[in-house]
C-alpha cells in the first residue's frame, strides 16, 4: 500500500440529534481455533456473562471476505457462538475464527469501544491469538424521508451530487426500482469498502424513501494484539469523514448536528 494515500477530506466533529446511523459491527479475524468448535465456549461465557447474559447459537452463517477483502455473508456449517445483552441491543459472536461486536444502539466510539475492549481481553486471555489477520469496523447508516404524495424525494438536496445520481435527476428518480453501488477506497491504514442504495417503503403508514449508506473500514495481515486500539480509532475517524462528504449542508441540518465539544459538555 502506496505511503502517500491520501486521507479523506476533513470534517467538523459534529454529534447528530438525529443520526441515521442503525448498526455497527466490529468483527476481528484470526487463524483458526480448533479449540472454539469443540463446543460451547463455556469460559469466555464465564468472563461475559454480567454483560451479555443471554447465550445462543446461529448455525450456517459466517462472515467472508472477497477478492478485495471487503466483508460478506457466506453460509458455513459451523455455528457462531453470541452471547447477548439483556436488552439484546449488544451482541458478541465468535466462531472457530472471527469474534465480533455489533450493536443497534450506538451512542459513540468511546463507549463502542469500551465494551468492545471487555470482550477483546476475556477472549485474548481464554485462547491467546498470537495475532489476528483482519479488523474491520462497519457503520450502516438509513436516512429515510417521507415523500410529498407520491412525488420522488429529492435527494440532490441532502446528499452529495456526486453520488445523489440518478436520484436527483427530475425525469430518472421516479422510474428507477432498484441502484446499488459499491467502491473500495484505499485509505492510509486499509480499505473502506462502501456501499449504498436506495429503495422505497413506508414511513408512519406513508410512503417513504431509504438511502442507505453502508460503510466497512478494514485492514488484513499479522496484526499485533496491541494495534487494535488505534486502528479502530483510526477506521472510526475514516467513516465518520466518508459520512459527512456524502452529505449536503442541508442534509447535514436535516440529521440536527451539534458541536461535538457541546454535546461532550452535556454528558452525551
Amino acid at each position: 500500500m502506496s505511503s502517500t494515500v491520501r486521507m479523506l477530506p476533513d470534517a467538523s466533529p459534529m454529534v447528530f440529534e438525529d443520526s441515521p446511523l442503525d448498526e455497527v459491527v466490529c468483527q476481528i479475524r484470526f487463524n483458526d481455533i480448533l479449540t472454539i468448535g469443540e463446543g460451547p465456549p463455556a469460559k469466555l461465557q464465564d468472563r461475559l456473562r454480567r454483560d451479555f447474559p443471554i447465550f445462543g447459537s446461529e448455525q450456517g452463517v459466517q462472515f467472508g471476505v472477497s477478492p478485495m477483502q471487503s466483508l460478506s455473508v457466506l453460509a458455513s456449517p459451523a455455528p457462531t457462538w453470541q452471547f447477548k445483552s439483556a436488552d439484546e441491543a449488544w451482541i458478541t459472536s465468535v466462531t472457530t475464527n472471527f469474534i465480533a461486536l455489533k450493536t443497534t444502539t450506538y451512542s459513540d466510539f468511546p463507549d463502542f469501544w469500551s465494551r468492545l475492549r471487555s470482550v477483546l481481553e476475556a477472549f485474548e486471555n481464554i485462547y491467546s491469538p498470537p495475532f489476528y489477520t483482519r479488523v474491520g469496523l462497519r457503520y450502516v447508516n438509513r436516512i429515510v424521508i417521507p415523500r410529498d404524495g407520491d412525488q420522488p424525494v429529492e435527494w440532490s438536496s441532502i446528499l452529495n451530487p456526486r453520488i445523489a445520481g440518478e436520484y436527483s435527476d427530475p425525469d430518472l428518480r421516479g422510474l428507477v426500482t432498484e441502484s446499488k453501488h459499491h467502491a473500495i477506497l484505499e485509505q492510509p491504514r486499509g480499505f473502506v469498502g462502501w456501499r449504498y442504495s436506495r429503495d422505497v417503503g413506508e414511513m408512519d403508514g406513508n410512503n417513504a424513501e431509504r438511502f442507505t449508506l453502508d460503510f466497512d473500514h478494514f485492514v488484513v495481515g499479522q496484526l499485533p494484539l496491541g494495534d487494535i486500539p488505534a486502528l479502530l480509532a483510526d477506521f472510526n475517524e475514516a467513516l465518520y469523514r466518508l459520512f459527512v462528504w456524502c452529505l449536503t449542508p442541508e442534509g447535514i441540518k436535516l440529521l440536527k448536528p451539534r458541536p461535538k465539544a457541546a454535546a461532550r459538555a452535556e454528558g452525551r
